[in-house]
């Protein structure tokens, strides 16, 4: 069969959804900000094993089937179509899926108009600060740390950034963005916040008060016991 050479490296059933260049920013950029790298295996059965033993919450799982499915389909239409999908729409209508499945789940809301699942910044209730916070990696040697706090009719009414040097995980990061933009709240004298991340993994243990005895968890636990605190999803 003569194989049209799209991709410069040799696809195989780990490159295409793993190993790939945009596999794997795919996977870092989604709600759950996995490392390829971290994870090892020379088959994608033995990949997702070893992704198992760090992983055990089944909606991020849920998660993580869907962008797969996603990525065999941006696969198939870059090949068959000549359609190269943009990641980001990806990760959109993957995360959206998983979000329609549990309404669809929920018996209370068979009965509710149907909403498209966008992932559109919210205002909070009347009183409370809505705290979105986020951190990026530009290289090994430093993280950058960044926080907005807006009100209820969402005007911007602190904002913070912030360069911290050293090696951190993504996950890691993330606590620490919102650890630091929690820290200005304090200063700020707010007292009423919903925080809103679009890193699953640290809204799991935030919403449910659960620290693991890791650095992860070490950035997670404290600040929130001085707020009357909210944590939301971003997707």
């Amino acid at each position: 069969m003569s194989v049209d050479p799209i991709c410069p490296e040799v696809e195989s059933v780990l490159h295409m959804p793993v190993s790939c260049k945009d596999a794997k920013l795919l996977w870092y950029l989604s709600p759950l900000r996995l490392e390829v790298e971290n994870f090892d295996g020379d088959t994608f059965g033995e990949w997702c094993v070893s992704v198992r033993k760090s992983h055990k919450d089944s909606m991020w799982w849920d998660v993580f089937w869907s962008l797969l499915w996603g990525i065999w389909l941006r696969r198939n239409a870059w090949i068959f179509e000549g359609w190269k999908k943009d990641v980001s729409e990806v990760i959109r209508k993957a995360v959206g899926l998983v979000g329609d499945f549990a309404t669809a789940q929920d018996p209370h809301a068979m009965a509710a108009v149907h909403t498209n699942l966008e992932c559109w910044w919210r205002v909070p209730v009347q009183g409370v600060i809505k705290i979105n916070s986020d951190a990026s990696i530009p290289n090994s040697s430093y993280v950058g740390l960044g926080g907005v706090m807006r009100d209820a009719v969402g005007e911007v009414v602190a904002a913070t950034c912030l360069r911290v040097e050293g090696k951190f995980g993504a996950d890691i990061a993330e606590a620490l963005a919102m650890r630091h933009a929690l820290s200005i709240a304090l200063e700020s004298g707010f007292r009423r916040v919903c925080v809103e991340t679009d890193c699953l993994k640290l809204h799991s243990h935030v919403s449910k008060g659960n620290a693991p005895p890791t650095e992860f968890g070490s950035d997670c636990q404290g600040l929130p016991a001085l707020f009357v605190f909210f944590c939301e999803k971003k997707w």
